[in-house]
């Protein structure tokens, strides 16, 4: 498939998303790799004077992205445009990621009373993270190279990129939406 058509832009962001999505993050939660750990940022922010706390092993996003970025990053050497429409794509996709994990909770109590509940994230399948980032991939902003080989627009983190119209038929076109 040409890098010029942009199916192949959201294929290259669903690279990232794939990678990020391994068993690592939820071995490093299992304990099963020596490298990683849980991730324990949810911890911190516990809600207080609620009938559950942040306990439970989080899936290690962290771990996932940085995992990713090793192998899916490395390709793009270059600092032209397309590298760097393709890096951002690539963040884009694990912001993504991050933004879709999910909470999961286990009651704890007499004959499942649930007096108590132990909360975690978890992240969610590679179905609803690829529908997400199709929906975005449908109004992606087209950018175009400025002078010096960079991107002409400031594009949001989590905006995906693309620098091509979308060919007629392929995807749901809607005004205005390259």
């Amino acid at each position: 498939m040409s890098s010029k058509v942009p199916e192949r832009q959201l294929l290259s962001t669903l690279s990232p998303v794939r990678r990020s999505r391994t068993p690592w993050p939820r071995s490093c939660a299992e304990g099963s790799v020596r490298t990683c750990t849980c991730d324990y940022e949810h911890k911190e922010r516990s809600p207080s004077g609620k009938d559950w706390e942040w306990s439970g092993c989080s899936d290690n996003v962290r771990f996932g992205s940085k995992f990713s970025r090793k192998f899916v990053d490395v390709v793009e050497r270059g600092r032209d445009f397309r590298s760097m429409m393709n890096l951002h794509n690539n963040e884009a996709g694990r912001m993504h990621v991050k933004k879709a994990l999910k909470k999961e909770c286990k009651c704890h109590g007499m004959s499942g009373s649930c007096t108590i509940k132990t909360c975690w994230m978890r992240l969610q399948s590679f179905r609803h993270v690829g529908d997400v980032l199709k929906d975005r991939f449908d109004g992606a902003t087209k950018v175009l190279p400025g002078n010096e080989g960079n991107m002409r627009e400031t594009v949001k983190k989590l905006q995906l990129q693309s620098g091509e119209r979308q060919p007629q038929g392929t995807w749901p076109r809607r005004p205005g939406v390259f």
